[in-house]
């Protein structure tokens, strides 16, 4: 994998596709650039696609301290600047799309347009919904387990806390061994995720004049945690729209690939590409 190297941590990336790179992949928690394999080359029909390791994970690993959601920007908006000639797409999952975002705040400029499937997991947005709030303690609690559980050495145990609450009861046990691999890896970088004070925090009035598109995404299947989120984005954000995935949950570009690179591609389209 080639690799570039941005505010002092080696990034590895993955390109899919012809030509300057247009879009740039953003993972979520636990993950790796893998979980956009499927996917990467359904988007790269009209230009070049880039997938990365976030610093502390996988090939841009182990975590050397600052994982937090401001180096993971920072090192974005870095990514960006080297491998790109000009604006690009960005497209993140869950702590991905909560990146994304960030950077569609602060760094307009590099961004032709932000999709965003269900930010995750923003508790002050979550504790200030009036149909929702209620969940945003236990949420807390799940999340401490999930950090205790990586502080004594148990990842596999967080990992299967973290998989079964945003994906559903079970799901852990019938992952491919080689995602369980990569997630438990990751571990240790979430710990570090977890405990940055600004990870559940989002000033939306940093989005308030972005002026570029912005597709949000939610799976209809996906707890009922992310909806606060994608409401407050959606009027936060002057062009935003919103889609919702029939049958999906948290995973769609994993359960559904052909659907959400139809809605993706389309969306960049009717946009400009």
């Amino acid at each position: 994998m080639p690799t570039v190297t941005v505010n002092g941590v080696d990034l590895h990336y993955e390109r899919t596709g012809n030509g300057p790179v247009t879009m740039v992949l953003v993972h979520g928690g636990f993950s790796s650039h893998t979980t956009w394999s499927v996917v990467a080359p359904l988007l790269a029909e009209s230009g070049g696609v880039l997938a990365y390791d976030r610093r502390g994970h996988s090939r841009s690993g182990p975590p050397r301290g600052n994982i937090t959601v401001g180096a993971h920007v920072a090192d974005l908006v870095g990514l960006i600047e080297a491998v790109s000639t000009g604006p690009v797409w960005v497209v993140g999952t869950s702590y991905g799309a909560h990146v994304a975002l960030r950077l569609a705040g602060s760094r307009p400029e590099l961004v032709r347009g932000i999709v965003a499937h269900e930010p995750a997991l923003l508790l002050s947005l979550i504790a200030a919904d009036p149909d929702h709030g209620h969940l945003a303690d236990d949420l807390s609690r799940r999340e401490r387990t999930v950090a205790e559980q990586i502080s004594r050495g148990d990842h596999e145990a967080a990992v299967r806390q973290f998989v079964d609450t945003v994906l559903g009861p079970g799901t852990w046990d019938l992952l491919p061994v080689e995602r369980r691999e990569t997630h438990i890896e990751n571990a240790p970088a979430v710990l570090e995720e977890i405990s940055d004070p600004d990870r559940n925090d989002f000033d939306l009035g940093t989005l308030i004049r972005f002026p570029k598109p912005v597709l949000l995404t939610r799976g209809e299947q996906s707890p009922a945690f992310f909806v606060p989120a994608i409401r407050r984005f959606e009027a936060a954000l002057p062009h935003a729209e919103v889609v919702t995935f029939p049958g999906a949950g948290h995973a769609p570009h994993l359960t559904h690939p052909d659907a959400y690179a139809r809605v993706v591609s389309d969306f960049v389209r009717e946009h400009g590409g």
